[in-house]
């Protein structure tokens, strides 16, 4: 934390018994953030819209899941149409979103700060970004295939099943490659003494509005 000391960096005025409502620069490398206590109530809703959206992703996700794999079952033809093969994948891209994104968030709420340590930290903050990369590129795949089908139906029939998938794949490695920097960017840190949380750094102070362009 260097040579200053806590009250150099704490609003005093606004300091409560639990955690300090205003936060610190640790050192020049970290971006000044504000970290606030928790309002009791508002966490509740979050935790509450966070379960329901949880539970309505995978209930919903996985009927169409089984619904897929029952139609494969019941075909005649071992060849899976298209748009079931790009729907599959967005079930998937869903699920992630569901089991990486919203479930540990809702973890999150609970315990308030983070308590997993450093690889956790950045395993989590990979996988929140996964599925809604994830979705969308799918979604923009999908989009390409109907294009191609409704507006070059000719061109369309010599389209090959490994043409798909190579989208799919195509689709996979950016969402992954884009969620690199979350590997880098948090952290687990001390926000505060004695405080410990999942934290994101930025060498520059344009460093935030850079990070939240890229994920839009």
């Amino acid at each position: 934390m260097g040579d200053s000391s806590y009250s150099d960096y704490v609003d005093k005025d606004n300091i409560t018994s639990t955690v300090p409502s205003r936060v610190l620069c640790p050192n020049d490398s970290i971006n000044c953030s504000t970290v606030h206590e928790r309002d009791e109530d508002l966490a509740k809703i979050e935790m509450a819209t966070l379960a329901v959206m949880f539970v309505m992703t995978v209930v919903g996700n996985g009927a169409v899941l089984a619904a897929l794999f029952a139609r494969r079952q019941s075909a005649t033809r071992t060849k899976v149409p298209r748009m079931n093969f790009f729907m599959l994948h967005l079930c998937v891209a869903d699920m992630c979103t569901a089991w990486l994104n919203i479930l540990p968030q809702l973890a999150w709420e609970v315990t308030f700060r983070f308590k997993g340590g450093e690889f956790l930290c950045k395993s989590v903050k990979f996988g929140q970004t996964l599925g809604p990369y994830l979705s969308s590129y799918v979604l923009t795949v999908t989009a390409l295939d109907r294009y191609q089908a409704i507006c070059h139906p000719l061109t369309y029939c010599s389209w090959s099943s490994k043409r798909a998938r190579a989208m799919i794949m195509g689709a996979w490695a950016l969402s992954i490659t884009f969620c690199t920097p979350q590997l880098t960017i948090f952290s687990y840190q001390e926000v505060a003494p004695g405080v410990f949380d999942c934290w994101a750094v930025f060498s520059q102070p344009y460093g935030e509005r850079v990070y939240v362009t890229w994920l839009v």
